[in-house]
């Protein structure tokens, strides 16, 4: 009787044994927690929607619409950091995928002397000390090459710098208004540091994704109060895009709203007469106030902006 009883025992134990000793079943591939993502997306589980982006990054560093939806998940969640690295990453990883070399955004130090006279100039002479005048970047040729956002213009005079008051923008220009401008009055020279973004536009089809990852962007640094960066992602947007472009998802972003977050970009820095120009590409039959810098004309403007948002 005994040996009957201890038989099945050891088989049991060999068994065991054997299935603790089984490999574990393999992950499934990053690309399955990518279309999960996006289900849980969809469904408003943005939390969950982050992991399931999140974990397919780990099992594949190089999953650009990994990367492209934990960018959007993390907007949702307000996770602005989060977003903006996301998306970047996807710019980068696409392009390297693609082999277009991305809608290409140097940034640019570059150097203007007081005699280069066609890269500055006064525009209205209001007093002695006191001028609007402007900048113009040398690598900014239009249309191929228009100019995004400047990061910062620092002016030598004498053995100081200062950094001039900004009063506008355009696809071309940098304004300025207060009495810092190159005076020929001046004992020495005066030297204008400037350091800018601009557009080198690609010459091949870029894939949508790419230029709704800028979108994103355009949001994030919303978000963040950055609307130097907003605007530098919303002017790519801006230049390449066209009405077609559309994100299926919530937030249903799409060509005209990034353009309505590019104005509002603007007119949170009061650069009021770029605000004004994206407008009026929106609706060309829009009637602009005479005066955009007229504090009486922003209630205006801004009601204009909200019927795009």
């Amino acid at each position: 009787m005994k040996k009957i009883v201890i038989l099945p025992v050891i088989m049991l134990i060999i068994a065991c044994g054997i299935e603790k000793n089984k490999p574990p079943e393999p992950l499934p591939p990053s690309e399955e927690y990518v279309k999960k993502g996006w289900e849980e997306y969809k469904k408003g589980n943005f939390d969950y929607a982050y992991a399931l982006f999140d974990t397919a990054i780990v099992l594949d560093a190089y999953n650009e619409e990994a990367y492209y939806g934990k960018g959007w998940a993390s907007t949702q969640l307000s996770k602005v950091e989060d977003a903006i690295s996301a998306y970047s990453f996807s710019i980068i990883l696409w392009s390297i995928k693609e082999n277009f070399g991305k809608p290409d955004v140097p940034f640019f130090n570059e150097i203007i002397a007081e005699s280069e006279t066609n890269y500055w100039g006064i525009d209205t002479l209001i007093s002695d000390t006191l001028a609007k005048w402007h900048i113009k970047p040398k690598k900014i040729n239009l249309p191929n090459s228009p100019l995004l956002s400047y990061s910062s213009v620092k002016i030598k005079k004498g053995t100081k710098y200062v950094e001039p008051s900004y009063y506008d923008i355009s696809d071309e220009y940098i304004y300025f208004l207060d009495s810092k401008f190159p005076r020929d009055t001046d004992t020495l020279e005066d030297t204008i540091f400037v350091n800018y973004y601009y557009l080198e536009k690609p010459q091949i089809q870029i894939p949508a994704k790419v230029y709704l990852a800028y979108s994103g962007l355009l949001a994030s640094n919303f978000m963040k109060e950055d609307y130097l960066s907003a605007i530098v992602a919303g002017n790519v947007v801006r230049h390449l895009c066209d009405t077609t472009l559309k994100f299926e998802y919530y937030p249903y972003i799409n060509y005209i709203k990034t353009k309505a977050f590019l104005a509002y970009s603007a007119y949170k820095k009061n650069f009021m007469g770029f605000c004004v120009k994206i407008l009026m590409e929106l609706d060309p039959n829009w009637v602009p106030p005479s005066d955009p810098f007229d504090p009486d004309a922003k209630v205006y403007i801004l009601n204009k902006i909200k019927e795009y948002m």
